[in-house]
């Protein structure tokens, strides 16, 4: 497929996102509420939603946001991710994905060819992240050793809410394959737990290092030692600026550029509930950042 069918598939997907995750639940069969998570299904339990209201002042929606979309910590906080490689870059919140996923032996991994896009609505207090798998096998290749998975379509819906912030999660999924009745089950009940895995993250780890710059063509995370790496290229001057929790960053952060003479360009600031903000100031040529406790 091409971009532009990409694009048309996202756009449609993005729609249903919307639909699916709204206050209105005509439809929706109740199953209960597990962990603070209220479960809903549909098309026979194949299509399951979560709703979660995580009571907190400490961070914003934006930073909740982060910790469900970002690819860098997302092992941390869900046992059954392996790893994404974004192959092609749309734009800061927009991309084509590899994802590969672990399975109990004698499962085989499954991966996906997943389209992502996050949509932030200011005036809605509100950020919309939408999911859905997309062929294109010259950027996402059949992989040898994994089965290739459908992800239909799969949704956030993070907003503020006057108790802290409210999240939604939808998610319909097919593994492909042969796959046994009974584990997919036990694997579908386990969907709605990932809200409150994210919550739990948050909590414990706050966000992760959070930017909206399209000019970051990679980053890397370093879970043991909390380091975060990014590699920049602009063509033109500009501020690029992270957020940075306290909580994972407690005692400050230490910051390298490469190349070193780039170091004096560094800004460090305390933000909103005690984050650090870290700018590096009108870059213009390609540079590495690294940033670790203290």
């Amino acid at each position: 497929m091409t971009i532009e069918q990409h694009t048309e598939a996202i756009h449609k997907a993005t729609t249903l996102v919307r639909e699916l995750t709204s206050a209105n639940l005509e439809g929706w069969s109740p199953q209960g509420e597990k962990n603070g998570t209220k479960v809903y299904t549909k098309e026979d339990g194949k299509l399951i939603r979560g709703d979660y209201v995580l009571k907190t002042s400490s961070f914003t929606y934006e930073q909740c946001a982060a910790v469900a979309t970002s690819t860098i910590v997302r092992p941390m906080w869900d046992p059954s991710f392996d790893k994404a490689e974004q192959r092609r870059v749309i734009g800061a919140d927009e991309g084509l994905y590899w994802v590969k996923c672990k399975a109990p032996w004698p499962i085989t991994p499954r991966d996906f060819c997943v389209y992502a896009k996050v949509d932030h609505f200011k005036d809605e207090n509100c950020i919309l992240v939408t999911m859905t798998s997309v062929k294109d096998d010259q950027a996402v290749p059949p992989v040898q050793g994994c089965v290739r998975g459908t992800l239909h379509i799969a949704g956030w819906y993070i907003r503020k809410d006057p108790q802290g912030i409210a999240i939604t999660y939808v998610n319909k999924s097919e593994f492909g394959g042969s796959f046994p009745a009974s584990l997919m089950k036990l694997m579908a009940s386990h969907i709605p737990q990932t809200i409150v895995r994210v919550a739990e993250f948050l909590t414990n780890y706050g966000f992760p290092p959070l930017h909206h710059s399209a000019c970051i063509t990679k980053e890397s995370f370093d879970q043991k030692k909390m380091a975060y790496e990014a590699t920049i290229k602009t063509d033109k001057p500009k501020d690029v600026v992270w957020y940075l929790a306290k909580q994972m960053y407690p005692k400050g952060v230490a910051i390298k550029t490469s190349p070193a003479a780039l170091q004096d360009k560094v800004q460090v600031q305390t933000s909103e509930n005690g984050h650090h903000r870290v700018t590096l100031l009108q870059v213009h040529q390609p540079v590495t950042i690294t940033m670790k406790k203290k």
